[in-house]
């Protein structure tokens, strides 16, 4: 779609920040306790 070389891997840049930002936010909201958990939702 957007050829060879650093064009390919400047488009997919975003996408990747983007998957690694929800990964730690996931992996905080799982090492919260049970009760800090509930008064976030």
């Amino acid at each position: 779609m957007f050829g060879k070389g650093a064009k390919s891997f400047v488009a997919q840049l975003p996408l990747l920040f983007a998957m690694v930002l929800f990964s730690f936010i996931s992996l905080w909201i799982m090492h919260l306790d049970m009760n800090m958990r509930s008064s976030l939702m």
